[in-house]
């Protein structure tokens, strides 16, 4: 009986059985993949330590760099005692990444190429030390050897941070590496600007090498935002404030503007420190980061082991959570297509033979360069290359690449409808088993909207001109009707004079025969003549200050708040005498200041305007406009009960306005911000006080 059943279900058992192991097979197959994914995960963590020494040691070089720049850019007269320190914390790190680096498992295997590279490089420390106290390299070789070592060593970081298969984390060492990068190149500007200034003049080459690395800068600044994850960019953009950082960007600002061969004005000790500072606070930021991608890590870990356990435990269950299982594989499988998708639609990848010959492309290469895989395939890169790439640039990077090293750098391309664009590039050559090698890939970011910035930033300023003389008509309607206030008094005057006159004539009678008369006569002309002319003086006076507020020039001149303000006061004098609008100020600096000083009145009309309508608005009894000039600041508050908070963070947005159509065009307070903060480096804001609103104006000592 117990035969015949087994031989009835025969079919039914052996297609049991069969799942049973296809099951079997599959639970091994997962597991497997699981442990294989949680060794990944341990290694990346050990490697992600290592980045965390080797940032610490990048740091301590940078510092050594820029000194050791300046020290010899000097002749040794300048650095001298701060570089004696500076190599002591270095050497100090060196011991703590050896020891380190001697602790290092099997987990590092295929990064020990590079990292004998770095091992190399301080190895060779100590000589370059000594030819830089003995003063027989120049500034430039000095620079270059650290410069050359750090490239190395963020080479060993590029590396590493090509491990991680989780999303995530891939995302947070891309953007990790960016930001590496962009500190790298800040600790370039620190030597490049502590040699430049330690000098008695600025050479051209010097401030082309300055701007590129600022320029580079923000290329990598911009990746780090592109991939960095929303919490830390706001981290990042909430910490990265302080004066010092303010500083760097206007002695940046100097260099910009300086002349072929001009004159050094900034202090080298002064760019150091200030730029360390920048440098410093970058560091602290870096140690946050690698602190969460050390978390990440261990939190993928917590869940690879929790998804371990919970599938050995559903292993019992049965063919349900076979199934079950089943669908969640299908469900990675699917995840790991449309993150393959990603990259594939995104990171613009080509790979190449050894000859420099197209092998594969994806389809982000395609979609920026107009050509089909099938067009490509075959081909060398010159099939896009832009005949404005020079043969230094491709000969560089062959030299380099054929040596075994990753080659970086800006290239442009040609579109194929010939238009063009920019591409930041990363060849790295790949190996065979024997260290051959065997085929080049190539990953590139599209850099062509950063290399229009400034094409971008010049439309902008024309556009605040724009608006600037928009701003300027739209008040002259409010000018003219104050110069109307202004003028009624001496005209008024003028008129009851010359009647006075006409009166006195008529009915006296003098006889100018009589020597007693006459100069009587005389003396009566002259009085009421020179009443005229100081009233005609007044009108020429609000004449020259409409006319010079208005001309279309744009001149630097050296002037006080107070001399503008006097200007301001002349012009609307009449118009706040006829609302009754009591002025009060206190003077503390007559400090002179570089200052467009037309635009700073309108800056200021602007402010007394919008008080004068908002006294208006509210009916204020007895306004009163309250004025103190402190330094390089003015502070102007009035009565009028403050600005609403729900709009209080909005009135310097363009065309925004608590006014009608026909009274206002929300200009004014918008072009001022735009005026103090941008053509006088300064801040201007606004706070609600005690009895109105109060507007705080400070600007920059020197444009």
């Amino acid at each position: 009986m117990k035969i015949k059943m087994i031989r009835k279900n025969l079919k039914l058992i052996f297609s049991m059985l069969l799942l049973s192991v296809v099951f079997s097979i599959l639970i091994f197959v997962i597991a497997k993949n699981e442990f294989d994914a949680r060794k990944e995960l341990v290694a990346l963590e050990t490697k992600v330590v290592l980045i965390t020494k080797i940032s610490k040691l990048l740091h301590a070089t940078q510092r050594e760099r820029g000194l050791s720049a300046g020290f010899v850019k000097s002749q040794g007269q300048k650095f001298g005692k701060q570089l004696s320190i500076q190599r002591h914390i270095t050497d100090i790190k060196i011991k703590k990444f050896l020891k380190h680096v001697h602790k290092l498992d099997t987990n590092i295997n295929d990064i020990k190429k590079s990292l004998n590279i770095t091992l190399n490089d301080i190895k060779n420390l100590k000589i370059v030390r000594n030819k830089i106290d003995a003063l027989t390299l120049s500034s430039k070789e000095t620079r270059f050897y650290y410069t050359h070592m750090h490239i190395n060593t963020l080479s060993l970081i590029t590396a590493i941070t090509k491990r991680s298969n989780v999303s995530s984390i891939t995302q947070n060492l891309i953007a990790y590496n960016a930001f590496l990068h962009f500190k790298e190149n800040m600790g370039q500007e620190r030597a490049v600007g502590t040699e430049m200034f330690s000098g008695t003049t600025l050479s051209t080459q010097d401030i082309l090498e300055f701007k590129a690395l600022i320029v580079k800068q923000n290329v990598y600044k911009d990746e780090f935002f592109q991939y960095a994850s929303t919490n830390f960019k706001s981290y990042y953009t909430e910490h990265y404030k302080g004066d010092f950082i303010r500083s760097v960007n206007l002695m940046r600002e100097v260099v910009f503007k300086t002349k072929l061969n001009e004159k050094n004005v900034i202090d080298a000790n002064v760019w150091f420190a200030n730029i360390t500072e920048n440098i410093e606070l970058l560091k602290k930021i870096d140690n946050i980061f690698t602190d969460n991608i050390i978390l990440l890590i261990k939190k993928e870990l917590l869940k690879n082991e929790t998804s371990l356990i919970w599938f050995i435990i559903y292993n019992f269950i049965g063919l349900i959570i076979y199934f079950s299982i089943i669908v969640f594989v299908i469900k990675l499988i699917e995840n790991e297509e449309k993150q393959k998708a990603l990259i594939n639609k995104h990171i613009i990848i080509s790979t190449t033979d050894i000859n420099g010959v197209i092998t594969d492309v994806n389809e982000a290469y395609c979609a920026i360069s107009g050509f089909s895989k099938d067009e490509l395939i075959g081909q060398s890169h010159n099939i896009v290359r832009h005949p404005d790439t020079s043969k230094d640039t491709f000969r560089d990077l062959w030299l380099t690449i054929k040596d075994g090293n990753p080659w970086n750098g800006r290239i442009q391309n040609l579109h194929k409808d010939k238009s063009n664009y920019w591409l930041d590039v990363n060849v790295e050559p790949l190996f065979d088993s024997s260290g051959k090698i065997v085929s080049y890939v190539a990953i590139k970011h599209d850099i062509t909207d950063k290399i229009d910035l400034h094409e971008e930033m010049l439309r902008g300023r024309e556009k605040d001109k724009k608006l600037l003389e928009q701003s300027r008509l739209a008040q002259m309607g409010a000018m003219i009707s104050m110069i109307a206030h202004q003028w009624r008094q001496p005209l008024s005057a003028i008129s009851a004079t010359t009647a006075s006159l006409k009166i006195k004539f008529e009915l006296d009678s003098f006889d100018l025969d009589n020597k007693r008369e006459r100069d009587e006569c005389i003396s009566y002309l002259f009085k009421n003549f020179s009443k005229i002319d100081t009233f005609v003086n007044v009108l020429s006076t609000t004449i020259d200050d409409f006319r010079n507020f208005y001309k279309p020039n744009k001149l630097i001149v050296n002037t006080s708040f107070d001399e503008v303000l006097k200007k301001v006061l002349n012009i609307i004098h009449a118009s706040l005498i006829s609302n009754n609008i009591e002025v009060s100020y206190e003077i503390s600096s007559q400090n002179t200041f570089n200052m467009f000083d037309s635009e700073m009145m309108q800056v200021l009309l602007s402010i007394f305007k919008n008080s004068e309508d908002n006294f208006k608005d509210k009916n204020i009894l007895s306004p009163k406009i309250k004025v103190n000039i402190h330094k390089n600041c003015i502070r102007v508050s009035d009565n009028g009960g403050g600005i609403p908070s729900e709009i209080i963070n909005h009135i310097f947005d363009p065309y925004f306005s608590t006014k009608s159509e026909k009274n206002g065009t929300g200009l004014g307070l918008y072009m001022s911000k735009q005026i103090i903060e941008e053509h006088h480096k300064g801040k201007f804001f606004v706070n609600n006080e005690d009895e109105g609103a109060c507007f705080y104006i400070e600007i920059s000592k020197e444009l």
